[in-house]
């Protein structure tokens, strides 16, 4: 694809039905100075030969990935020792993970390069999720990449202190929640998140979306449902035994899934070097959407296995990358930026840090505060005017 193309591909836009839209910047970008700009647009430029959807590739990995989620739940269900059930479901589980990330790329239109294919992938796998396709698409198109750690509510977005301390005290402990390295606590925060901001009652959306979700929702309603109906039919609803394979089937893949997922969202949005900006904030001019994710390399099976979605700081600069070019993009990008690039190294010590240093966020000064209040970094404000890296034009 020509650079022409993918900088068309990615002109700005706030159009409400996000359905049509596999790629954009926004308003927040023209308002970035022309430096930041035009380096961003250099970038597009040297990155775009990455943008090439595949079908048979898209395709195969979500069959790979269903059959595989498939059998985990039959392992769930019908496997007679107790261990081979639990590794049923947390395979499941583990899957879910790939089918939210397949179901992104299906979301922009670039896991296969026909989009009423794309649309009928996003909907197969973002159902087992219980994610709600038309709530994803406004939630991530019109307010994720337009409003980039911005002034939309995130399931992240960090509190002030001032926020954090009126909170009444449950509320303060989902906040903690969420700003733990517990799997546990990770996957409690992201059911309470999808409960209270992401469902077709909530506020956050525009009415014509929300009217827009309800199918998708009985969609997931039906499936719930049916899949419990099922189980207790095969254990002609004995309760002990049909709350069992519930529990195994359908709850315990789910929190996995949701425990991994909230646990990648934090780490691509949350580092000591990364700024949150209120609406209008003039430093966020000087900083482009590269510095504004973090890049978590995982050895190459792992990251294979979680369709490299912590490669995620290139999405930010062409979301029409698909997933399984991921990863050579990345490597480019951080040869690319330099020293800009915000790479957390996957240790056990680098996360725990990340998680321990970045509970709050002073919005004024730029920096990161722990419960107490005391500050964890510098300030990350910089002038429009601070000298920043060049970028290298590909050849």
């Amino acid at each position: 694809m020509k650079a022409s193309a993918v900088l068309g591909a990615v002109a700005p836009t706030r159009s409400v039905d996000a359905t049509a839209v596999t790629s954009f910047t926004g308003p927040r970008d023209r308002a970035r100075s022309g430096e930041a700009r035009a380096r961003q647009r250099n970038l597009v430029r040297a990155l775009s030969r990455h943008v090439r959807s595949d079908t048979a590739t898209g395709v195969r990995l979500a069959l790979a990935d269903y059959t595989l989620f498939l059998l985990g739940l039959t392992l769930a269900a019908l496997a007679t020792h107790p261990a081979l059930r639990i590794a049923g479901a947390l395979l499941a589980g583990l899957k879910l993970c790939g089918f939210s990330v397949l179901g992104h790329d299906a979301a922009h239109n670039m896991l296969t390069r026909s989009r009423a294919l794309n649309k009928l992938i996003a909907v197969a796998v973002f159902t087992p999720c219980l994610f709600n396709y038309r709530l994803w698409l406004h939630a991530h198109h019109a307010l994720h990449h337009t409003w980039t750690n911005g002034a939309p509510p995130d399931i992240h977005k960090p509190f002030t202190l001032q926020q954090y301390r009126a909170m009444p005290a449950w509320q303060r402990l989902c906040v903690r929640a969420s700003r733990s390295p517990s799997l546990l606590a990770q996957s409690i925060y992201f059911i309470y998140d999808r409960l209270t901001r992401v469902t077709i009652f909530s506020r956050v959306y525009p009415a014509a979306v929300r009217r827009q979700a309800v199918p998708y929702t009985l969609l997931t309603l039906a499936y719930l449902g049916g899949t419990a109906a099922l189980l207790g039919w095969r254990r002609q609803f004995e309760w002990a035994d049909t709350l069992v394979d519930v529990f195994l089937v359908m709850v315990l893949p789910l929190l996995v899934f949701h425990a991994l997922t909230s646990i990648v969202l934090f780490l691509q949005h949350t580092h000591p070097r990364i700024p949150w900006f209120t609406r209008d904030d003039p430093v966020e001019q000087a900083f482009g959407q590269e510095e504004l994710v973090a890049h978590v390399p995982l050895p190459n099976w792992i990251g294979s296995v979680m369709h490299y979605s912590l490669e995620h700081p290139v999405h930010h600069i062409v979301p029409t990358i698909p997933c399984y070019h991921a990863r050579a993009a990345q490597a480019e990008l951080n040869l690319l930026i330099g020293p800009r690039a915000v790479i957390l190294k996957p240790t056990l010590g680098n996360i725990r840090s990340v998680f321990r240093r970045c509970k709050l966020y002073d919005y004024e000064t730029h920096r990161w505060r722990d419960f107490e209040g005391r500050y964890t970094t510098g300030s990350l404000a910089r002038s429009v005017r601070d000298p920043v890296h060049a970028v290298r034009r590909s050849a």
